[in-house]
């Protein structure tokens, strides 16, 4: 019998792969990208959930792969758990990754962009893998907590005066106008 030897067209041991995530508050997208000089593309796609159970499948599925970026939306507050998890993770490992958090504004201005929450991860890949995307800020923690309270604070001063006006239409729809009531100062 006749030794074959099968040759593969696309050797992806020499290629560098690239992470994209699309975070949401109990899922994360992921996508595993890669392209060698052939034009060859590989991506892989998978869901997890945003849990301490899921965070480590997502590990154990992204290591073996090596990524030398992660990419992800700043999405609110639900980032910070996926950019603390990976920066703890970076520590323990044997190669370097970047990990780049891009403003949503910033990664919906590229062209041909759609706004579609199954492919996001894919695109964000996609364009880190082509260098089109640059970090964000660094994510500081005391002034993400600052800024989350200055938020709340000014949802409260709005939802005030929604009420304010709500009780002075009422109050006018009935043909009440209490003199000594000030809902300005009181």
């Amino acid at each position: 019998m006749e030794d074959i030897e099968f040759k593969f067209s696309v050797n992806w041991t020499k290629t560098l792969f690239f992470c994209g995530l699309d975070v949401h508050k109990h899922e994360l997208a992921v996508a595993i990208y890669s392209k060698d000089d052939s034009q060859s593309e590989f991506l892989k796609t998978n869901v997890f959930s945003v849990d301490s159970a899921g965070l480590e499948r997502f590990w154990n599925s992204a290591k073996k792969y090596r990524p030398c970026g992660f990419v992800m939306e700043a999405t609110g507050i639900y980032h910070h758990v996926i950019f603390n998890f990976l920066k703890s993770k970076r520590t323990g490992i044997h190669w370097p990754f970047k990990i780049t958090v891009v403003n949503p504004a910033d990664a919906a201005g590229l062209p041909g962009r759609q706004k579609f929450d199954k492919i996001d991860a894919e695109n964000l890949v996609r364009y880190l893998a082509m260098g089109l995307l640059k970090n964000g800020k660094p994510i500081i923690q005391v002034f993400e907590d600052l800024k989350a309270i200055f938020r709340m604070a000014s949802k409260l001063e709005r939802d005030r005066t929604a009420l304010k006006n709500r009780i002075k239409k009422t109050l006018d729809r009935a043909g009440i106008r209490p003199r000594k009531l000030d809902l300005n100062n009181e």
